[in-house]
């Protein structure tokens, strides 16, 4: 029952079926830009065990299509250009310039004052 009247809803709003269409196919644009990659990746492999997305790979591979699939969804709702428009220097171009100025600062910060990784002869990781 509650499907059904989820179903009435979409139907009943055009804009809602429009959000759902362009969002499906950038999805699907994104899955194949995906596969694409992972086919590069596995260019650089040799023949033999199969060999996985490991480490920084897996982090970078994961914060890149979060990140895609977080602007596909905006570019739907037509908040993405409101947004760049915000960023690029409209009303929030000092604010977004002061916050990018602190968290630099603030990475910068944290790169000088991390504890250097020692090694010992059998290359283990010592703290």
């Amino acid at each position: 029952m509650a499907s059904f009247v989820m179903a009435f809803f979409v139907v009943a709003s055009s804009r809602l079926v429009e959000i759902v269409t362009e969002v499906s196919s950038n999805v699907v644009i994104l899955l194949l830009l995906s596969v694409l990659f992972l086919l590069l990746v596995g260019s650089f492999f040799k023949e033999g065990a199969g060999v996985f997305l490991e480490g920084g790979w897996r982090i970078f591979f994961m914060v890149i299509m979060f990140v895609g699939i977080v602007l596909i969804f905006l570019n739907a709702l037509g908040w993405l250009e409101k947004t760049w428009d915000f960023i690029g220097g409209g009303k929030g171009g000092n604010a977004v310039g002061s916050i990018t100025l602190i968290v630099i600062i603030i990475l910068f910060m944290v790169y000088i004052v991390k504890e250097p990784k020692t090694f010992s002869t059998t290359g283990s990781e010592k703290k």
